[in-house]
């Protein structure tokens, strides 16, 4: 895994490049700036972007290679055969991109739909409605079915019913008054796009305020980010009697009729709170209302596959209010992105095929075998585990899935009609048929799909992610390349990026959430109490670690809400180190590279890896809402933990970076 030498040609040097270094300054008192304060110092936001770092910038690479296939595969389309990967990816963008035909058409393709929400008058009506828009939409509104592994029995597929999207998307833009002024903004916003659909000023204005009073009424009800961590708290079961109990105003056999679901069956219910304030809304609000807040969900939900001028006023609010982001990316970089998610494994067949290689997967793999045998090896000699633990722990590890790159069977679009005139029918028959395959897989064994999951786990997505319910691990193959893997660099720098990252991933099958999940994936105490106490006792002393982390002046990290990625960090960081030291025996490795060892190469590269700039707007959201902590703590977070990390860079007491033994946590 060591590889020729050879310096990162990566575009703006995005990941790790001793040009990225500030050497100016003492890695002893500022370990991130030190790491990373060569490439801070020379790189700018771009207006089209609320952040920039290595995920983005890969993305953006990503994004264009992808554009190429589809413009080539549009050019092809006509002579490939119907139903073929190449006539319904390029027939797709191709509608994407007939702007002069979305702009000639204006609002009218949704006025149908329009239509048959004003005609709502009852609430069996609803039940109806609010099915039909789901369907053709993709989008989550009210209440939402969704079928899933069983949390409990892992081979059987369950319904649940989970909570309706927000607009805003997290519950405290809705509630904390810091968020008043961006409140006011979307009420202004909401009243501007219902105008473009036909509404009078007055009308836009008084709708606007019906909108936010439901939403705002919906997020009060919600789970906090870090209530809805605990697996528990979001797995309910009852019958259907007892969801209809929950709300006996709404319509649940008209409801799963229309999904074309039994009610004599169990369904897991993820937020019976928000159900009960669904019932609020029911008994307190007019129907009128109701059809008020679908016209929005269903305007908002497709507005992009309409003209421009719709999709660009929608994108004003959500992209450059709410992220402060200045500029828009130009609509072909868009529609590549929208792609990808909806239409993911046709679009991911074309780029595995012309930029994922068998070499890159075989290297990977080898990584990744290394990185699982440390893993078991430190599980094997933990020192707080108790045995019947440790024997669990094992047998997870050992039956852990980790697959690299893309699937071995893709998913067969072939039978949705794909028109090159037709972007929004496209859309909502490609919307249509994901919803009614996921619906018909209820009471069902489990056959997972692979890479299948959008914005997580397509082989196009810059990322890997652990499953807990399927106990599996997946590389996208997209992910594995610069800034996270370099085929051509030391085996020191690739065990602080992917090394560390895959370590990353398997701990996370044993963080505060993962533990819960068994070697099958079923939500089961496997712990004991004393082991349970010792686990909560270090990712305690996680949570103080990152709670005393200021983001933003008066604004510290929430510790609780990142404690699983911070574990994950953790783990990912101890393991790859220790796997590159057994690396490092078995090979003639280059004692320095650049006037630095393995070790500090290492450390570098993990701290280059979580090189950042963010727009403040983008990063008071993901401080409210993601269970990521902010880059620059990622970067350093887990390494004041390791005792190597001090050897190497000679951080003695006194420092700024230095800390005590006891304040040094290791969990795995």
């Amino acid at each position: 895994m060591s590889g020729a030498y050879k310096e990162n040609t990566m575009p703006n040097a995005l990941g790790f490049a001793v040009a990225n270094l500030d050497p100016s300054v003492n890695p002893a008192q500022d370990f991130y700036r030190f790491a990373a304060g060569g490439w801070l110092d020379q790189t700018a936001i771009p207006d089209s972007e609320g952040r920039v770092d290595g995920f983005i910038g890969l993305h953006r690479q990503v994004n264009q290679q992808i554009l190429d296939l589809l413009q080539a595969a549009a050019a092809n389309s006509a002579t490939a055969p119907r139903g073929s990967v190449e006539q319904q990816v390029g027939d797709f963008f191709a509608s994407a991109m007939d702007t002069a035909r979305l702009d000639a058409l204006g609002i009218a393709p949704l006025q149908p739909e329009f239509e048959r929400i004003d005609a709502m008058a009852t609430l069996e009506e609803l039940a109806a409605t609010l099915v039909h828009l789901m369907t053709i939409t993709g989008s989550a509104i009210l209440l939402v079915p969704f079928v899933f592994a069983d949390r409990k029995q892992s081979d059987l597929n369950s319904l649940g019913i989970y909570p309706g999207e927000l607009s805003l998307g997290t519950r405290d833009l809705y509630l904390t008054e810091a968020y008043a002024p961006l409140r006011a903004a979307f009420l202004e916003h909401v009243a501007r796009m219902l105008q473009l659909a036909g509404a009078t000023a007055g009308e836009a204005a008084q709708q606007a305020h019906v909108i936010v009073e439901m939403e705002t009424a919906l997020a009060s009800a919600k789970l906090s980010p870090v209530e809805a961590a605990n697996p528990a708290a979001t797995y309910n079961p009852m019958s259907v009697a007892d969801l209809q109990a929950l709300a006996p105003h709404f319509d649940l056999a008209t409801f799963f009729a229309q999904l074309g679901l039994t009610t004599e069956q169990v369904v897991v219910v993820a937020e019976p709170r928000f159900v009960q304030a669904f019932e609020t809304l029911l008994v307190e609000r007019p129907i009128a209302d109701f059809r008020v807040y679908l016209r929005w969900r269903l305007l908002n939900g497709m507005s992009q596959y309409l003209s421009p001028a719709i999709a660009e006023a929608d994108l004003d609010f959500f992209v450059k209010t709410l992220q402060g982001t200045p500029a828009l990316l130009p609509r072909e970089q868009r529609v590549a992105s929208h792609l990808q998610n909806s239409f993911g494994h046709p679009v991911a067949q074309l780029y595995v095929k012309a930029h994922f290689s068998p070499e890159t997967r075989a290297q990977v793999t080898d990584l990744v075998g290394r990185i699982k045998a440390q893993f078991r090896k430190r599980l094997t000699t933990n020192r707080w585990l108790d045995e019947s633990t440790r024997a669990f722990a094992l047998d997870k590890l050992a039956r852990m899935e980790i697959r690299v790159g893309y699937p071995d069977n893709w998913i067969d679009y072939s039978d949705v009609e794909i028109r090159r005139d037709d972007y929004l029918g496209n859309v909502m028959r490609l919307n249509r048929f994901d919803m009614t395959r996921n619906l018909a897989k209820a009471g069902q064994p489990v056959v997972n799909d692979e890479f299948a999951i959008p914005n997580a786990t397509l082989p196009t997505t810059i990322n890997a992610a652990y499953q807990p319910a399927a106990n599996k691990i997946e590389m996208c193959a997209a992910f594995l390349q610069p800034p996270f893997f370099f085929p051509d660099l030391d085996a020191a720098v690739n065990y602080g990026t992917l090394g560390a990252i895959i370590g990353h991933e398997m701990t996370h099958g044993f963080d505060s959430m993962g533990r819960h999940f068994d070697a099958a994936g079923n939500l089961i105490d496997w712990w004991t109490a004393n082991d349970s106490e010792e686990f909560e006792a270090f990712t305690n002393k996680l949570v103080a670690q990152y709670d005393r982390y200021e983001a933003l002046p008066g604004v510290p990290v929430n510790g609780k809400l990142t404690v699983t990625e911070n574990t994950a960090d953790l783990g990912g960081v101890t393991l790859a180190f220790h796997a590159l030291q057994e690396v490092l025996a078995e090979q003639a490795a280059p004692g320095l590279l650049d006037g630095y060892s393995p070790d500090e190469r290492f450390f570098i590269a993990w701290a280059q890896l979580w090189m950042s700039k963010v727009r403040p707007e983008v990063l008071q959201l993901l401080i409210s809402s993601d269970p990521h902590p902010p880059s620059a703590f990622r970067a350093t977070g887990p390494l004041v933990n390791l005792d190597a990390f001090f050897a190497a860079f000679a951080i003695q007491p006194g420092d700024a970076m230095w800390r005590d033994k006891d304040e040094r946590i290791e969990i795995w």
